[in-house]
């Protein structure tokens, strides 16, 4: 049984997160802002607490979860924008799990920290880019790759799970950029090992797929529109 709980960011832009759920274990996949409301609570001068950011819908609407709460043994941030990272400081506390990120996205994170005199009682691991690592879940661990691309900003992931019905790959935000100005390139070479194991479901973002300024894109890919889903591969 594989379920992918969309919680935030597919009826909006920004506030991502998504929760993998699998037999006994339960993944978290960034925990973000919705940008536009931050922006309104800074000109106001307001401080940010949990019970304020949610009073705006500026972070994700967890609630839906609180019943698989408990199998979370993970949490992974994709890359360092804040839709992305941002709200890891006011909701990552709820969950009895390791956060992990590339270390410049840890020290984005940091700075969030910092700024609102925060300390998370999880652990923080930074992690390279291109790097396989073990995480442990209740009965079992579970084989991860922090797998560069290239975005906007540095050190981006794709995050490619191992189970035994084949990979969960989050790939949030992303584009083939063989020439980035700065950083690594994508890796081509992990991404096609993974598709030869086997992918079993890919979530990737398609903002804007349905947008009429997109027309080649949408001719191309007409089935690509951003939308909330739940996977069960019972």
């Amino acid at each position: 049984m594989v379920k992918i709980h969309t919680v935030g960011g597919f009826s909006e832009v920004g506030k991502n997160m998504v929760v993998v759920e699998l037999e006994d274990d339960a993944f978290i996949f960034d925990e973000g802002f919705f940008l536009p409301a931050i922006v309104s609570m800074e000109e106001r001068d307001k401080v940010m607490t949990e019970k304020r950011l949610r009073s705006i819908s500026a972070i994700p609407n967890d609630s839906h979860i609180n019943k698989i709460r408990q199998k979370v043994c993970a949490q992974f941030v994709g890359h360092a924008h804040l839709d992305h990272v941002g709200a890891v400081p006011f909701i990552s506390d709820k969950y009895n799990a390791p956060i992990y990120a590339t270390p410049f996205t840890t020290q984005v994170l940091q700075s969030i920290l910092d700024d609102n005199n925060i300390v998370l009682k999880n652990k923080v691991h930074p992690i390279k880019p291109n790097t396989t690592f073990y995480v442990q879940g209740k009965q079992k661990k579970y084989k991860v790759d922090f797998i560069n691309i290239t975005h906007s900003t540095l050190q981006c992931l794709m995050i490619a799970i191992e189970t035994p019905k084949g990979y969960i790959l989050y790939g949030n935000d992303f584009k083939m950029d063989d020439t980035p100005v700065i950083g690594l390139k994508p890796n081509y070479k992990r991404l096609r090992e993974i598709a030869k194991e086997g992918v079993l479901v890919f979530i990737a973002d398609s903002l804007y797929s349905g947008s009429e300024k997109k027309d080649t894109l949408r001719k191309n890919c007409p089935r690509t529109v951003k939308r909330s889903f739940t996977y069960n591969s019972e």
